[in-house]
């Protein structure tokens, strides 16, 4: 592609700065820019005339339609799209003005809220995000919007990023000043590795499960997975080059910084690695990057993969979550200086993270927490589910001298060996949480990231301002929090056993859930307002809802593939193996080895069909009690899953003996080996 075509066609599709200064008079412009860095509210007619201008561009870039796009409390992108044409009288005009563009209503009760809404009081409004870059898409002007409830409650994870951003940027240059170091704004930035994995179209397709639920829950093991993990980093497929070429020019022409694309550690497992940018707009553009990522994938026939573990016995995916703090003069906070044993600045952020990281290690794993990703952590190439921090050789060294009080010593530089098995890992610049799910929204993790670091340095902070000594607190703060700092192989059976006797959480992502009751745990949310009561109990209801619709949705297609494709397969074939050796016996060819298999596979059929009876019993008797849904979600974890894995136990050793050409569920072979 011609260089000069290839950067005049980056963020064509966006209405960002650049377009904005083109085509806004100056002062318009001027008050946008100041409405972004000084919080300046913008006038109507500054509103009015960035929405003309706004509908201008998009309608020259063929849209007819908008939407008010914002992404609710399950995650996914809404919208709804309102076309730009209207009649008045005999004549038809565009209309789109600044109430268009400011506020949208939808049906909130159709969304997960958590008890915010009544059903009888449907009403949910969306409020421009005028800080976010508005796009055409398939000729419809996306605006990047909030959503909140009727009575001003937030219905998505974005308003509560931005609140916690703002918290954080006032809290940071509070700190500094008492260094005084004095620093004008400061955001966090997040660079986002995204893991996903393709399958042919025609493959998915021949896959209830997958179709269903993207994920399989049959399958026995190929007889080759991922050993010496041969695909990472190989020469990538001609059909996957296609693609990977279509998706980069794409998203660049969407403004998405997409930077690096490989082959990941399981077969037909791959990643894509964006440039680091502005955490809501790095939310922004992941969202955006998913959808496009499986519509291109079906152009090219084939299928988008994200749930966080689709196939049994090879690595799930995530996406790692890059995080650092950026002032607007382009000063990384997160890289200390040469001097780092007089970097206080720095080390007082690394002493209330530590703390932080301990106190509040429910929220960070309620951050990570969901049904599927739960099958995904403590796998290889996943981080265990005991959240632990690591910092390198160079900053522990750096803590010895710190808590044994001696005297300057040589360091090394800063190291950027990275630790695969750590949950949170320091890389010199940024810290990167490697738990999030692939299918997740950037907007709560990092909103509790942010809550984390600011509500510990308010403690800081008030311990200086009191009288205490920087340094000292420092050092308290790692002393008495430093059991959640590890090193080593997080896999391995010492952590295991180590991270017991420190006391570490060792408990399912659920359970972090429940966190959620006790006010003590979300401290760092409710008291710096970033979420109310009201929107905690709300976040409540929305993640244990979701987990347990996800377990039961699980549970019915596990049971309807038994029904309606292992049993009437298994059925025939043992009347096929009758026949023969009924055949046989009339030939006077008596075969008792095939007596024996019939036998085996009857008694198979036996098993299994009294196994899924008592499954669906016990998700009967789960489903029809009182109890609440905490107490249904731990007997369905505690009695249902564990017959499942039997029961998927038994099947997939009867496929492995059965002829391929004949079992009903396409194999992993050809699911994973056939790109």
């Amino acid at each position: 592609m011609d260089t000069k075509k290839l950067i005049n066609q980056y963020g064509i599709y966006t209405f960002d700065k650049r377009k904005m200064k083109e085509r806004l008079p100056s002062q318009t412009y001027l008050n946008y820019i100041n409405h972004l860095d000084k919080n300046e509210n913008l006038s109507n007619e500054d509103i009015k005339i960035i929405a003309e201008e706004m509908k201008k561009w998009a309608i020259e870039l063929g849209a007819t339609h908008y939407t008010h796009w914002f992404s609710s409390l399950n995650g996914m992108c809404a919208e709804k799209h309102i076309a730009f044409l209207e009649p008045r009288g005999i004549e038809i005009d565009y209309k789109f003005n600044e109430e268009a563009l400011l506020k949208g209503e939808s049906d909130a009760s159709s969304f997960p809220n958590g008890g915010l809404r009544s059903p009888y009081k449907a009403r949910g409004y969306t409020l421009w995000d005028s800080s976010s870059i508005s796009f055409v898409k398939d000729g419809t002007l996306y605006i990047p919007s909030l959503f909140y409830s009727y009575t001003g409650e937030s219905l998505d994870y974005k308003s509560h990023l931005i609140k916690s951003n703002e918290i954080l940027n006032d809290k940071i240059i509070e700190l500094y000043k008492l260094f005084d170091i004095k620093i004008n704004k400061v955001d966090s930035y997040v660079g986002v590795e995204q893991e996903y994995f393709l399958v042919k179209e025609e493959s998915f397709i021949k896959r209830t499960d997958l179709k269903l639920i993207n994920k399989t829950l049959f399958g026995s093991l190929s007889s080759k997975t991922q050993e010496n993990t041969y695909h990472y980093f190989s020469p990538l497929e001609k059909n996957i080059r296609d693609f990977m070429k279509e998706l980069d020019t794409t998203l660049w022409k969407y403004g998405i910084p997409s930077k690096i694309k490989h082959n990941e550690a399981a077969p037909n497992q791959f990643e894509i690695v964006c440039v680091y940018r502005k955490v809501k707009t790095t939310c922004d553009n992941n969202l955006l990057l998913m959808q496009l990522i499986d519509e291109i994938a079906k152009k090219h026939h084939l299928r988008c993969i994200l749930n966080e573990k689709p196939f049994k016995g090879v690595n799930g995916s995530g996406k790692h979550n890059n995080w650092s703090l950026i002032t607007d003069e382009g000063r990384n906070l997160f890289k200390p200086s040469g001097d780092i044993l007089n970097d206080l600045p720095f080390l007082s952020l690394l002493g209330c993270l530590i703390k932080g990281i301990d106190e509040y290690n429910d929220l960070l794993k309620l951050s990570i927490s969901s049904f599927s990703n739960e099958f995904r952590l403590g796998g290889n190439e996943a981080p265990p589910l005991v959240m632990s921090l690591c910092l390198g050789d160079s900053l522990n060294q750096v803590i010895d001298v710190i808590l044994e009080n001696k005297d300057k010593v040589e360091l090394q530089d800063i190291d950027l060996e990275r630790n695969r098995t750590s949950p949170f890992a320091f890389l010199g610049n940024r810290f990167e949480f490697r738990g999030v799910g692939s299918s997740f929204s950037l907007a709560l993790v990092n909103t509790i990231l942010n809550s984390i670091l600011s509500y510990e340095v308010d403690k800081f902070i008030k311990e200086v301002r009191n009288g205490e000594i920087p340094l000292n607190v420092i050092k308290k703060y790692i002393e008495t929090h430093k059991r959640v700092i590890f090193e080593g192989d997080g896999y391995s059976s010492f952590w295991k056993e180590e991270s017991l006797k420190r006391g570490l959480d060792q408990k399912d992502l659920f359970y972090s859930i429940l966190s959620l009751l006790d006010e003590k745990k979300v401290k760092p949310l409710l008291e710096q307002n970033i979420f109310s009561k009201e929107e905690i109990s709300s976040l409540f209801c929305v993640l244990s809802e979701k987990y347990y619709s996800d377990f039961i949705l699980e549970t019915k297609v596990f049971i309807g593939i038994l029904n309606k494709e292992i049993f009437p397969f298994l059925i025939s074939y043992i009347n096929q193996l009758i026949s023969t050796y009924l055949n046989l016996v009339e030939c006077n060819c008596d075969n008792k080895e095939l007596k024996k298999i019939i036998d085996k596979f009857n008694n198979l059929l036996e098993i299994i069909i009294v196994k899924k009876d008592n499954i669906e019993k016990i998700v009967n008797q789960i489903d029809n009690s009182k109890e609440t849904i905490i107490e249904k979600i731990k007997k369905y974890k505690d009695e249902v899953l564990s017959e499942m894995d039997k029961l998927r136990e038994i099947v997939d050793n009867i496929e492995d003996s059965i002829d391929k050409n004949k079992w009903p569920l396409l194999s992993y072979t050809d699911l994973l080996f056939s790109l």
